[in-house]
C-alpha cells in the first residue's frame, strides 16, 4: 500500500506542494462547469439568470468534489475522516450563532448609517436567492474543505495544532489579496483573513468535523455579501443594501469591505476568545471526571 503524504514525516517540500495543487484545484474547479453552462446555452439559445446561477453552483460544486476525491483518496492517499470530512453534521449552535453574528456587525452598520434599507429591483426575488446561495455554498465548501480539511490537518500531523490553526490561517488570509488593494489593504486583510481563518479551524476542531465551519463561513457570506451588504463601494449591490459612508478604513474596511473592518475583527475576536473559554472548560470538566473514576 503507497504510504499518505499526511503523516509527521512528510518534508516541507511535500507540503508546499499539496498545499499548491490544492489551492490550484481551488481555483480551476469553477472552469469545466462554467464552460459546460456557456456551450448549453449557446446551443439551446438560454439567456436565463436563474438557469446560469443554478446550473454554474451545481456543476462547480460537482466537479470541485470529482477533483478533490481524487486528489485526496488516490494521490494522496489520505483517510476523509483524519481530515474531518465526514457526512455532513451541523450543530444547532452552528447555525444560530452564523446568522446571529452578521446580523450583529450589519445591524451595528445600521444603526450608526441613519438611512434606510435600500432594495435592489434591479433583480428578481428568485435571482437574490439564487446568489445568496452561490455565494454561501461556494466560498463555504470549498476553502473549508482545502483549508479546515486539508491544510488544517497536514499541519497538525506535521507539528502541532497551535500551529495548525494559525499558519494556514495566515494562508487564508493571503488568498484574499487582490490587486485593487494598497498597503493599508493587505495589512487589514491580512489581521481579518486571520482572524476569521483561526475561527473557523476552532470550530472545526472544536466539532471534529469541517461542515460546522462551512456552515458558519456559507452563513457570513450569503447574509454579508449577498443578502444584507454594507455598500461602501459603488459595485456592491445585494438583495437589500445598507448605504454606509466615511473616510474611516477600519470601518469600511477599506478596499476588501466590512469583513476586514473593526467591528468584524472584534467580533471574530470575541468569538475565538468564546470558544478557547468553552474548550478549556471542556478539558477541565474531562480531566476531573477522569480523576475522579481512576
Amino acid at each position: 500500500m503507497r504510504k499518505a503524504f499526511l503523516w509527521e514525516n512528510t518534508s516541507l517540500w511535500n507540503m508546499a506542494l499539496i498545499i499548491l495543487l490544492a489551492c490550484i484545484l481551488l481555483y480551476v474547479s469553477s472552469i469545466p462547469g462554467f464552460a459546460i453552462v456557456k456551450v448549453i446555452a449557446k446551443i439551446f439559445q438560454i439567456d436565463s439568470r436563474v438557469f446560469w446561477l443554478t446550473s454554474s453552483t451545481v456543476l462547480h460544486l460537482l466537479f470541485f468534489g470529482l477533483m478533490m476525491w481524487l486528489y485526496f483518496r488516490k494521490i494522496l492517499k489520505a483517510d476523509f475522516t483524519t481530515l474531518r470530512i465526514s457526512k455532513p453534521e451541523v450543530r444547532l449552535a452552528w447555525i444560530g450563532l452564523p446568522i446571529m453574528f452578521p446580523l450583529l456587525v450589519l445591524s451595528l452598520y445600521y444603526g450608526i448609517s441613519g438611512r434606510p434599507l435600500t432594495y435592489n429591483g434591479q433583480k428578481t426575488i428568485t435571482v437574490h436567492i439564487l446568489m445568496a446561495i452561490r455565494a454561501g455554498l461556494i466560498a463555504g465548501i470549498t476553502e473549508e474543505i482545502v483549508f479546515r480539511g486539508l491544510i488544517l490537518s497536514l499541519f497538525e500531523h506535521k507539528w502541532n495544532q497551535r500551529i495548525a490553526v494559525f499558519v494556514p490561517s495566515v494562508f487564508f488570509a493571503l488568498l484574499h489579496f487582490s490587486k485593487e488593494m494598497n498597503a493599508m489593504d493587505y495589512l487589514q486583510v491580512v489581521i481579518a483573513g486571520t482572524l476569521a481563518g483561526i475561527l473557523f479551524s476552532l470550530i472545526t476542531i472544536s466539532s471534529g468535523s469541517i461542515w460546522n465551519a462551512i456552515c458558519f463561513h456559507g452563513l457570513w457570506n450569503a447574509l454579508v455579501l449577498r443578502v444584507i451588504p454594507v455598500q461602501t463601494h459603488e459595485y456592491i449591490h445585494g438583495m437589500f443594501t445598507i448605504e454606509y459612508s466615511s473616510t474611516n478604513r477600519w470601518m469600511t474596511g477599506g478596499a476588501f469591505g466590512i469583513e476586514a473592518g473593526l467591528p468584524a475583527i472584534l467580533g471574530y475576536s470575541l468569538l475565538i476568545l468564546v470558544i478557547i473559554f468553552f474548550n478549556s472548560r471542556k478539558d477541565h470538566v474531562k480531566k476531573t471526571s477522569q480523576n475522579l473514576f481512576f
